[in-house]
């Protein structure tokens, strides 16, 4: 068991580790190929990594979608001044 989470917690937090790394991926492609970093650009490239349109990833999709808004909601994040 992860981090004595139980199933359901471990589950969730895989999830998200998931999600995040592909965010983190998708950011770095933006940069590396000069995309500008957008939320709608980040979620163009998460497509580089896994087919968005299979419902197998229906739950990390929405996990994706909550970590791209976050990054860029963030005071700190991509657009900051």
């Amino acid at each position: 068991m992860l981090l004595r989470l139980g199933d359901v917690g471990a589950d969730k937090f895989q999830s998200r580790m998931y999600a995040t790394t592909i965010v983190n991926h998708a950011v770095n492609r933006c940069i590396i190929i000069g995309l500008d970093l957008t939320e709608d650009n980040v979620i163009l490239c998460v497509g580089d990594f896994f087919d968005p349109n299979d419902i197998t990833f229906e739950n990390l999709i929405d996990e994706i979608l909550v970590a791209v808004h976050e990054l860029f909601d963030h005071p700190n994040g991509p657009t900051a001044s």
